[in-house]
Parts: C-alpha cells; structure tokens; sequence
C-alpha cells in the first residue's frame, strides 16, 4: 500500500518536469548558491567587524567617548560628534549579515532574537580585539605610508569633535598648558577656576593625553572640564 502512495507522487513531479513547472537543477547550481553565501557572510563580517573597530577607535581618538562625563552639554555633544555615517553602515552591514546567516539551516532552530543578540556579541567582541589594529592603520596614515585609505583615517581619526580636544600635553605652567593633538597641530589650554576635573585628572604633566571640552577660539582653548585618557 505504501508503494502504491509513493508511486503517484513520483508520477507527479515527472509529470511536473516534463510539464515545465519544475525543472532540475544540476549539481554545480546548489554548490555555486552554497559558496556564494558563505563568501557573503564573510564580507559582510569582515565589514561589520572592521566598521565596528573603527567606529570605537575614533571615538577614543577623538576623545568623543569622554565627553558624556562633561554634564548634559557633553552628551549633546557627544550624540551631535558620532560618525553617524559609519554607523549607518555598520547596521546595514549587520542586518545583511542576520539576513544571509538565516539562510543557514542551524539558524532556522534558533529564535531570531537570540540569533541577533549572537550576532551583534561576536560583532562587539571582534571590534574590540581589532582595535589596535586599526592604531598602527592610523599610524601608518601619518606617515604616509597609506597612500589611499590613509586619508579616511586622517579624516575620522584626528579632527576636533565641537569641544572636545584630545592630544597630549606638551608643556605647563601655572593655569595653562599646551596640548598637541593627534595630527600634530597645538593648541593652549587655559584652565580656570571652575574647570571641573576629577580628583585624578588634576595631576597632569607633559607627557599625559588628556581631552579637553572647552570652547576654542583661534588657537586657544578656553576648559569647562579635564579628563585624563587613561586607556
């Protein structure tokens, strides 16, 4: 009897075939398919992971990520000074990787908020192991030694967020000191009385990187707040 179940359905997709409703694909066609989607989800890991490292690596560069600690001004700040592009990126990266990986038949078995959450954990956790690879990238941006990526890097890693103003400090002296950013240019910082700065952060010397939220004008930098960049 079960071969007498079996023998209609087997008519019918002949039928089907011959009919031109379904037609047969050969072998090459799955696995061209199989090794374009696993091509797929590496590039489009590879890309979040890279955005990723380097959306943290310019908010450290810049300083961008201390500014929240400056009160209400600095989280405007903050919000108005994210790479708001690359991030942009980085989510369309991400949902083009969720999208490619659920094509996988592992993922059809877990619930798609648990498959997010794995995605954007292993993402985080790559982006910050890459970090300081995205240093010496910049480094060899300065040094011109990256012809044509090395721009994106001056572009996004050296250049001052509003007020907020990281580098390292050159010299001091009394209520004022120069402080010399990332790309080389320097600036004066005065510091006033109500500069606010942590019980640790007033210790600075030359030597120390430090970020600055303070009004510039012209090459003088007027401090609200001191941090020291400790990472």
């Amino acid at each position: 009897m079960e071969n007498e179940q079996k023998k209609p359905i087997k008519e019918n997709i002949l039928a089907a075939i011959s009919s031109g409703r379904v037609t047969m694909r050969p072998r090459w066609h799955f696995v061209l398919r199989a090794v374009l989607l696993v091509l797929g989800v590496t590039l489009a890991a590879l890309a979040v992971l890279y955005l990723g490292s380097f959306i943290a690596f310019s908010l450290r560069q810049t300083g961008v990520w201390l500014a929240p600690g400056f009160g209400s001004h600095g989280w405007f700040v903050f919000f108005r000074s994210l790479p708001w592009l690359l991030i942009g990126g980085a989510i369309l990266f991400l949902v083009v990787l969720e999208v490619l990986v659920r094509r996988f038949s592992f993922a059809h078995r877990e619930p798609l908020i648990y498959l997010t959450i794995g995605i954007l954990a292993v993402a985080i956790a790559g982006s910050v192991f890459i970090i300081p690879l995205q240093r010496a990238a910049f480094r060899a941006a300065r040094r011109d030694h990256m012809p044509f990526p090395g721009q994106f890097y001056l572009d996004f890693g050296a250049p001052h967020f509003l007020d907020i103003h990281r580098g390292t400090v050159m010299s001091r002296d009394g209520n004022q000191f120069v402080l010399q950013d990332p790309a080389g240019m320097q600036v004066t910082v005065l510091v006033a009385s109500d500069t606010r700065m942590g019980p640790d952060d007033a210790g600075f010397g030359p030597g120390d990187t430090v970020v600055v939220f303070g009004h510039q004008e012209g090459s003088t930098v007027y401090a609200e707040g001191i941090r020291v960049d400790r990472w």
